[in-house]
């Protein structure tokens, strides 16, 4: 998580970046937890959205502050709070991603829509009127919406328990939480630290290590989480894998390209601070009447928004393309990553591993496209780039050794 919240930094921001070390580490868990093909997918596709929510939530106004000795208390205390939040909301999405056998799937969207509308009771009675503010009132203020994503997910939380599902879930939400808290708090503390030292700032991104540091304690504590649970989680089994028919395998890539436009487009034009809950919430929904699609929603998706924030950085800035070109690339992607998403999915082989591999070695090659203007001189970027392929040749490794002995950790 370290390596997917270092490209989420650099190839994709807001929610739809997120999507990228929220898919990552929900594929590696089903990967190191022996989990069948049908859980694998579907824990990609809620890790994907579950911690895609938390990107919904401003924070650089909030940094600004822990640079400040003034307000430095304000701002550890608000980053650790949107950190924590983050954890929770992902933590328990993610947690659900794993009960879904035990779940009947009208009591999995009843809980989401429970959870949307906790989101707007937070956002409304604390965010809107900002009775507890982390964003700067005298210098654009930002739109937040931390209170909505902890209502949101104490709602769900609570029907879960209502319904008896809340174990897993609540175990997730609560460590991811700790970490979230942890790493964004602490993350922040790099920040100060470039203030400080600024005469390093040419081989130093400070803020890379923020994120580092933030994906390094999120991940850790969901990984601790899933080892702890681990012999309930080999209880969620789904027990089948979903191989579609080539009908199939062309509608589902077919409807990938265009959700995958639509989303992008309505997240880029509709100006609500929660737009991505809504837009996520149908797409956990579909992936749960179509199973079939859960892969298209957590690799294909995620790997089209990344892809859409590259031409934007390579080509719109500089005035080389239209205002749809991101759009034109994206769907082009989907078409893709999609077709061959849905044909290793109707080969009936494992694929969690080449999922992860997949969707890691894209994120690093489009990091390596986005990054050429700034790689010469050798600097802080260049740092950044090698950490990025040696976290990926490390991943890479040890997923080769683990399927080479074939045993999940016990």
């Amino acid at each position: 998580m370290l390596l997917g919240w270092g490209l989420r930094g650099f190839i994709g921001g807001g929610p739809l970046g997120a999507m990228i070390p929220g898919a990552m580490v929900a594929l590696l868990l089903a990967l190191i937890l022996g989990l069948d093909q049908r859980a694998g997918a579907l824990l990609a596709a809620f890790g994907a959205i579950g911690i895609g929510l938390g990107g919904q939530m401003t924070y650089g106004q909030t940094i600004g502050f822990i640079v400040v000795p003034e307000t430095f208390s304000w701002g550890l205390l608000g980053l650790s709070v949107k950190g924590g939040i983050w954890g929770l909301s992902g933590g328990a999405i993610l947690g659900l991603g794993f009960v879904l056998k035990q779940i009947r799937r009208k009591d999995v969207v009843i809980g989401l829509v429970v959870m949307l509308i906790g989101l707007i009771v937070g956002w409304k009675l604390i965010n809107e009127p900002r009775l507890i503010y982390f964003s700067n009132l005298n210098d654009k203020p930002r739109a937040e919406i931390w209170a909505g994503l902890l209502f949101g997910t104490v709602a769900l939380l609570g029907y879960l328990g209502f319904k008896g599902h809340a174990r897993l879930p609540l175990h997730f939400a609560l460590w991811g939480g700790l970490g979230g808290a942890i790493g964004f708090g602490g993350g922040g503390l790099w920040m100060v630290a470039g203030k400080a030292l600024s005469e390093l700032k040419h081989w130093a991104s400070w803020w890379k290590f923020m994120e580092f540091t933030f994906g390094f304690c999120f991940g850790l504590a969901l990984g601790y989480a899933a080892w702890l649970k681990r012999e309930a989680i080999s209880l969620t089994q789904a027990g089948s894998t979903v191989t579609p028919k080539p009908i199939a395998e062309i509608l589902s890539t077919i409807a990938t390209v265009v959700f995958a436009v639509a989303l992008l487009w309505l997240e880029a034009t509709i100006d609500v601070v929660c737009t991505f809950t809504f837009l996520g919430v149908g797409l956990l929904t579909l992936t749960l009447f179509r199973e079939a699609w859960a892969w298209q929603v957590g690799i294909t998706m995620t790997s089209c928004a990344f892809v859409y924030d590259l031409v934007e950085k390579l080509f719109e800035e500089r005035g080389l393309g239209g205002s749809y070109s991101k759009l034109i690339t994206a769907a082009i992607t989907a078409a893709l990553v999609g077709t061959l998403v849905a044909r290793w999915q109707r080969s009936g082989k494992p694929m969690t591993a080449k999922m992860f591999l997949l969707l890691t070695w894209l994120a690093v090659f489009v990091s390596y496209l986005k990054s050429l203007p700034d790689l010469l001189p050798l600097g802080a970027h260049t740092i950044v780039e090698l950490i990025f392929t040696l976290s990926a040749l490390a991943l890479t490794w040890l997923i080769v050794a683990r399927l080479n002995r074939a045993t999940p950790i016990s």
